[in-house]
This record gives structure tokens, sequence and C-alpha cells, in this order.
């Protein structure tokens, strides 16, 4: 496979991962979210937020003023997701993880607990309220 037949770049699919799995599961995305996630500034993450909805999913979430945030529109369809509880399940773990690997470093992380997945399918707005 050339470098071109990939569809989008690899660090791009990345964060707009990140934008569908926080935007969905936490209700509400900021660049605050992708800036401390990628080390990028906030310029560059408020152009991956526009990337993502005028090249791959336009109408997926909407900026409210009040929460100065996006937050998933009602007619959300996943992108470049499942739209699975697993995949924010396993987003926390990582940094879990990250935290637990250089607790001595003060990297700033948040805390975080990870809660094992229940077999059955769970509402967004079920898992927000957690």
């Amino acid at each position: 496979m050339k470098k071109t037949d990939w569809p989008i770049r690899w660090d791009l699919l990345l964060r707009y991962r990140l934008i569908e799995i926080i935007a969905l599961w936490e209700g509400r995305l900021t660049t605050n979210h992708i800036c401390h996630s990628f080390g990028i500034g906030r310029q560059q993450a408020s152009k991956d937020i526009n990337t993502y909805l005028r090249e791959l999913a336009p109408g997926n979430l909407v900026y409210d003023r009040h929460l100065k945030g996006y937050v998933p529109s009602d007619g959300f369809a996943p992108v470049v997701t499942r739209g699975d509880v697993s995949e924010y399940q396993d987003l926390l773990a990582r940094q879990q993880n990250l935290s637990a690997t250089f607790s001595d470093l003060q990297l700033g992380l948040p805390g975080n607990a990870v809660v094992p997945e229940p077999a059955r399918r769970i509402a967004p707005e079920t898992m927000r309220a957690v």
C-alpha cells in the first residue's frame, strides 16, 4: 500500500476518533481535550474539529455557547468509531496506564478509574451521568 492510498493520515484519524469518543460519551468536546491529549496548540485543535465537521461528519456536532464546547447533535452518527462504550473505556484505561507508568513525572493527567464493561448496549446519555 502506498502512502497516498490511506484516506486519512494516521495522526488525524486518532484526533478524529478522540473527537467522536469524547463528544459522544462525555457530552461535550473542547479544544482542550485535543490539545492535552496530543500536545498540539488550540489553533490546530480548532482546525481539526472544523475539518472533521466539514469533510467527515457535517452536522454531527453543534457548538453550545453556554457550555463553550461542542455537543453531539440529535442526528449524531459515528464515522471513525463504532459508537461503542468499549472505545471510551479503552481510552480511559490507556490514560490510567499512562498515569501509573509515569506517576513520578507530574504529567498533569486527571485521575480516573476503569469500570469493567457490561455485556449490554449502553446509551451515551446513561454513561455521561457516570
